[in-house]
This record gives C-alpha cells, sequence and structure tokens, in this order.
C-alpha cells in the first residue's frame, strides 16, 4: 500500500477543494484514528495537537470541524475520497462494488 505525506499529493485528489479544506479534512481523520471515535465533540481536544495550533481555543477546533461538514461540495469531496483510497490501495481498476447491507448483531434474516 502506497502512503502519502506531502499535502500536494493528497490535494491533487480534490481539485475543486481549497488545500485549507483537504488539510481540515486530514485532521479530522487522524484525530479519529488516534481518538478510536467518531465523536466530532471528542475530536475537539485532540486538533489542538494535530494541527499544531495549541492556542486556539478547542470549541473553535470545534467550530472548524462542524464547518467543515457543511462543505457545498461534499459530493464532489466524497469522490476525492474515494479517489485517494483508490489511490493508496494501488488498485488499477476503476470499478469497486460496495455492499449497502445493515446488519445489526442476534439480526437473522428469514429466508422463505
Amino acid at each position: 500500500m502506497k502512503t502519502l505525506t506531502n499535502i500536494d499529493e493528497i490535494k491533487q485528489h480534490f481539485p475543486k477543494h481549497t488545500k485549507a479544506n483537504v488539510k481540515t479534512f486530514i485532521a479530522i481523520v487522524t484525530c479519529m484514528l488516534q481518538l478510536r471515535s467518531t465523536c466530532l465533540y471528542k475530536c475537539k481536544d485532540k486538533m489542538a495537537s494535530v494541527t499544531g495550533k495549541q492556542k486556539t481555543q478547542a470549541m473553535s477546533h470545534y467550530k472548524t470541524i462542524t464547518r467543515f461538514f457543511l462543505l457545498a461540495k461534499i459530493n464532489i469531496f466524497c469522490e476525492g475520497i474515494f479517489m485517494l483510497i483508490i489511490s493508496l490501495l494501488g488498485i488499477e481498476s476503476n470499478r469497486i462494488v460496495i455492499d449497502r447491507t445493515n446488519w445489526k448483531i442476534g439480526d437473522k434474516m428469514l429466508i422463505y
């Protein structure tokens, strides 16, 4: 699997978005991975160490995180995420099948 360390390499997958949006995305993902949580309210406290902005208040980081999810072109950003993942995995094909089945623990599927 390939590793991208340069912001410009990552930014090429998001041509219609600013570098600031891409940096915010990377910071959010880094926080989630370090905290092992997708709770944005928990991520606000970790953002200072991830971004290097120690003097910024936690609630300001929280506003930045929530503003990110209000992007007008969020569908296009999701396409960029998809292309980034494909690039990192080194997959040559441009097709992927995603199963959107929502399984619950303990539920059973009845076949008649």
